[in-house]
């Protein structure tokens, strides 16, 4: 029924009120079939008798005929119908690098053809390297073809008798334009990349900051300790024997109470935590020692008394400050009666 209907109307290009509803393709052109008007050229995938969904269809249309003119002019000057060709040889590496390598692949087959030896170990490194590359440093509008001759270089380089500059005639022999400077700029790029460390795990790097603290802490107690042990023994050495031989029988006897008291400070000092000792003033906290390890025995006792330990010629430190000394060690270690070995 419709089509008698518009079969028998006279189509009216002036008749300005059809809303170009009836459109078909004749002669390779939208005509609509009310009215006779033309509506552009076929650039569309459209069917028969598919119609414009109104005027904003029809705009559309008019836009990309003229997009698509422009691009034509535009091809016409050799240097962007170069640059397009350049686009589009870089969007088809891209999607092979996605895909299988084929158009990698493929070079590097064009490369043997030429006598450059390609072992399948350096191919996995090459197609790993690029992949690589392409996932975590390439740049807008980097040239791709030149990273991957220059991984391709890199790896066969030190491997070939080929020298460089044949090589480079090579590549342009299979296509790729190429040059020197050229090359060497991409193996810089390819080299520096190696060079930078691989960003650390965050849980790798908390554990490796955490042992070397440790590490850094048990140096720095086992410098603090030896220290303890050097000024303990370097002032049981000021006291003259003259000052104690009321108390002992002889000096040998003198000597061997010396060398108890070390023995002593030796295994007492184990027991003391690191924390305790890490922010005192260690000649002040060594002359309080001195005094702690007498009271582990009633001869120690008599001989290593507060006075005997401030004078001037053993630590130099009053009495007072002795004792409190004396009380610090005590409150964390106990009595010294009490300590068990």
């Amino acid at each position: 029924m419709q089509n008698r209907r518009l079969n028998s109307k006279t189509p009216d290009p002036d008749d300005s009120s059809c809303k170009h509803d009836n459109i078909k393709r004749e002669s390779g052109f939208y005509v609509c079939q009310d009215c006779g008007l033309t509506l552009g050229d076929d650039i569309t995938t459209l069917t028969d008798n598919l119609p414009f969904s109104g005027a904003v269809d029809i705009k559309q249309k008019d836009y990309e005929y003229r997009i698509k003119k422009l691009d034509k002019s535009a091809l016409q000057d050799p240097i962007i119908k170069e640059k397009y060709k350049k686009i589009k040889k870089l969007g088809k590496w891209y999607k092979d690098s996605k895909t299988n390598f084929a158009r990698q692949r493929r070079d590097i087959d064009l490369l043997k053809s030429y006598g450059i030896n390609i072992t399948p170990v350096q191919f996995e490194s090459i197609k790993k390297r690029y992949h690589s590359y392409l996932k975590n440093f390439k740049q807008p509008f980097q040239n791709m073809i030149l990273i991957f001759l220059a991984i391709i270089w890199d790896e066969i380089g030190e491997t070939t008798n080929i020298r460089i500059e044949r090589y480079i005639e090579i590549c342009n022999e299979i296509g790729h334009k190429v040059n020197k400077k050229m090359l060497n700029n991409a193996l810089t790029k390819i080299e520096n990349i190696q060079l930078k460390k691989k960003k650390p795990d965050k849980d790798e790097e908390y554990k490796r900051i955490k042992k070397e603290k440790k590490l850094l802490k048990q140096r720095l107690e086992k410098k603090l300790r030896e220290q303890i042990k050097f000024l303990f023994e370097r002032g049981l050495n000021k006291i003259p024997y003259e000052i104690v031989s009321n108390f002992l029988k002889d000096e040998e006897d003198f000597e061997n109470l010396k060398i108890q008291m070390q023995l002593l400070a030796h295994k007492v000092l184990k027991l003391i935590p690191y924390r305790m000792i890490n922010s005192v003033n260690i000649k002040a906290f060594v002359s309080g020692f001195i005094y702690y390890i007498a009271q582990l025995g009633p001869k120690k006792k008599s001989v290593f008394t507060q006075r005997l330990i401030s004078d001037n010629k053993v630590s130099g430190f009053s009495a007072t400050t002795i004792r409190k000394q004396y009380n610090y060690i005590k409150s964390f270690l106990g009595d010294p009666l009490e300590i068990v070995f």
